[in-house]
């Protein structure tokens, strides 16, 4: 009797490829550090990968990286310049559009040059000096030609055109003893005028009444002594 013919079982193949790791060849990954502002999913604003050769896809929206390796041109665009101001001295009689800002750079005894800012008014019919801002080295005087701004009391204080404001204070530090015109406003000289002197040091100077009884009149510059050479004396800049 013929015996019936044997059935084989289908042989059981294991895939290696499920139990290796990646293959030589694979594309390299670029590594962005991560955005800690970013919720950290892999996407490429906050701080993701894309492979080098392309393939990953994604988006590279900016702050991430491209598929080649580079940074996108995201970021921060830069802030506006503010302008300059209208040369004119009169700024508060000048009609802007409110909000508007502007500067105006004036040169100062202290050899430096200031940037001031000025806000138009609500309604538009002028611009307004940004004041109580800190300055450090007392009486310096910034000339705007026309108008002013001096430091005073530590803080900025503007002086408009127009009035009868005192002289302006000399670019460079007058001579100690040498003649002023004495009194307040009306064109005098003024009582306090500040100058860089000896190594990084201030002194003030101011013109002071040669009679005690009338401070009007003819005077002379004297010092507060912070970079006198001599003991005792008034001091001015460079003694």
């Amino acid at each position: 009797m013929a015996r019936s013919p044997r059935r084989y079982r289908a042989p059981l193949v294991i895939t290696l490829a499920a139990t290796l790791g990646p293959a030589c060849g694979q594309a390299d990954y670029i590594y962005n550090p991560p955005d800690t502002s970013g919720d950290g999913d892999g996407d490429l604003a906050s701080g993701g990968t894309a492979p080098s050769g392309g393939e990953g896809g994604g988006d590279t929206s900016s702050g991430g990286v491209t598929a080649s390796g580079g940074h996108s041109s995201g970021g921060n665009p830069p802030e506006p310049e503010i302008p300059s101001c209208p040369s004119d001295p009169y700024l508060e009689l000048i009609t802007c559009s409110p909000g508007d800002q502007c500067t105006r750079e004036m040169d100062c005894t202290s050899g430096e040059e200031q940037k001031f800012l000025f806000t138009c008014d609500e309604s538009g019919e002028g611009w307004s000096f940004k004041d109580r801002i800190a300055c450090y080295k007392p009486w310096e005087y910034c000339d705007g030609s026309g108008d002013a701004a001096v430091c005073n009391g530590g803080v900025w204080i503007y002086e408009g055109a127009g009035g009868n404001p005192p002289a302006p204070c000399p670019e460079e530090s007058p001579e100690l003893g040498s003649e002023c015109q004495a009194g307040y406003g009306f064109g005098a000289d003024r009582t306090g005028c500040g100058y860089p002197c000896g190594d990084e040091e201030w002194t003030v100077l101011g013109c002071v009444s040669s009679d005690d009884l009338n401070p009007y009149g003819m005077g002379t510059w004297q010092g507060d002594g912070a970079c006198s050479s001599e003991a005792g004396g008034a001091g001015g800049a460079g003694n």
